[in-house]
């Protein structure tokens, strides 16, 4: 009787079994479709946008909580650096700190490059030939080193690449201190989440290159503001100037003597002529911002143009007894536009003029260096426009001995509408055009322009034009 039952029980015990399967099957689903849910939710929140290290954290502890996970981290690719760069890692449930920008070793590229976008693996011997048939110099270079912050040797996981449609953003990978921790359905679970964590980056990229576009646009309209204010200012000074020195020649011709009259339309022809330079270097500025300023490029004596410069300016070095020592090669030719070197030439000495009291003086000078000479004398902070190796150089030296511009003004001196504190109190007139115009002009003659100051009253500074040199 016992034995004819016994199939019946044995069936009944694996039903059971099964029964126990599926239920356990059913929680797991469960508990996965709320991880997912809680995830998307997070993801999807405008703190997403914001503040990523928060979403990772939430992430971590809702993934922790369905697997085995001793170690997890999320690693982000920046394709402008074409690095990996660290973002959030957690080990034994402590949140890692480490520098900012620390990205993993290049070769991790490799993984962003392979046809199978992710790695389970149940052993660490499984994981190596997996990665040697892959990613052969990846392993040779991990074979070593395949340790955990805390020195610790994982011994299962998965990595997978976070994509968006077909773009790499990063590297998403779980770890276990034990074999066998992981299964394909955790996989499939991280894909799908490897997917949301994709789009969350992507928002939240796209929504910091919009702040940071609303943060130029605010403080471009700021700048026009301020230059439209300090603009009509300084375009009415010189321009009242002319006014009033025609109005008392007009009124007063008759008392007025020749040394008199021939002084008041002196000043007042200098001050159309600084009227002209302003108004000149704001419709330049224009131009060139619309790409709008045509070259006319030839070789031409480095020499003649600066001698045209100090002749403009002579009624005014005469008149303050301003010395000027011009120490140029006449036998230095550079590739130029003659009228905009000319035109930078002016900005810059007449700023050397405005800016240092008279009587001080001057000093020009010029010499010829190759590319490697040219690069060594730039210093290091300043910002190196692409130049010509095989090329050699005209270097343009203006020395004044004014009170020297601080190193933390001199990033910004080259910058659209920027006048320094110092000037927008001074009593000199300007629009922060000129040294901006300098820079667009030299820069699209192919040349280079910048600066060097202590800062210290009485030294001074010196500004530097670089132009290729014609044989």
């Amino acid at each position: 009787m016992f034995v004819d039952s016994f199939p019946d029980f044995q069936k009944d015990v694996t039903s059971r079994e099964q029964i126990v399967e599926l239920q356990e099957e059913a929680r797991r689903a469960r508990e996965e479709l709320r991880v997912l849910t809680k995830v998307s939710n997070v993801l999807l929140s405008p703190e997403a946008l914001r503040d990523l290290q928060t979403v990772y954290r939430t992430i971590y502890q809702q993934l922790k909580s369905l697997l085995p996970i001793d170690f997890f981290a999320i690693d982000r690719y920046d394709q402008r650096q074409e690095k990996i760069i660290q973002e959030f890692k957690v080990e034994d449930g402590e949140i890692l700190s480490f520098p900012a920008n620390k990205a993993l070793p290049p070769l991790f590229l490799e993984f962003l490059g392979q046809e199978e976008q992710a790695l389970i693996f149940y052993s660490t011997q499984e994981e190596w030939m997996r990665i040697k048939a892959a990613m052969p110099r990846l392993a040779d270079t991990l074979e070593n080193d395949l340790s955990l912050p805390s020195g610790r040797k994982p011994r299962s996981g998965i990595s997978l690449v976070i994509r968006h449609e077909k773009e790499p953003l990063g590297i998403l990978t779980a770890l276990s201190f034990k074999e066998h921790s992981f299964e394909r359905q955790h996989l499939d679970m991280l894909i799908a989440i490897s997917m949301q964590i994709a789009i969350a980056i992507k928002n939240a990229s796209m929504y910091s290159e919009l702040r940071q576009a609303l943060k130029i646009a605010q403080e471009s309209e700021r700048l026009q503001n301020h230059f439209l204010m300090t603009a009509s200012h300084e375009l009415r000074t010189p321009l009242t100037a002319v006014q009033g020195y025609l109005e008392l020649l007009d009124t007063f011709s008759g008392t007025l003597s020749e040394d008199t009259k021939k002084q008041f339309l002196s000043n007042a022809h200098r001050a159309s002529e600084e009227l002209g330079l302003l108004l000149g270097n704001i419709m330049d500025a224009s131009r060139i911002d619309q790409d709008k300023v045509e070259m006319h490029l030839r070789s031409i004596r480095l020499l003649d143009p600066i001698c045209t410069i100090v002749e403009i300016m002579e009624p005014l070095l005469i008149r303050e007894s301003r010395p000027v020592e011009i120490h140029i090669p006449d036998t230095l030719y550079v590739i130029a536009d003659e009228l905009r070197f000319r035109q930078v030439m002016l900005n810059l000495i007449g700023n050397a003029l405005k800016y240092s009291p008279a009587p001080q003086g001057i000093a020009i000078r010029a010499e010829s260096l190759t590319y490697d000479q040219l690069t060594d004398r730039i210093p290091l902070t300043k910002q190196i426009a692409p130049l010509s190796v095989q090329q050699r150089y005209a270097v343009v030296a203006l020395r004044d001995w004014g009170p020297g511009i601080a190193p933390e003004d001199q990033q910004r001196l080259f910058t659209k509408f920027m006048r320094l504190n110092r000037a927008i109190n001074s009593t000199q007139r300007g629009a922060g055009l000129g040294l901006y115009l300098c820079r667009q002009l030299t820069e699209a003659m192919n040349g280079y322009i910048w600066m060097e100051s202590e800062g210290i009253p009485g030294e001074g500074s010196t500004f530097y034009v670089a132009l290729p040199q014609s044989e």
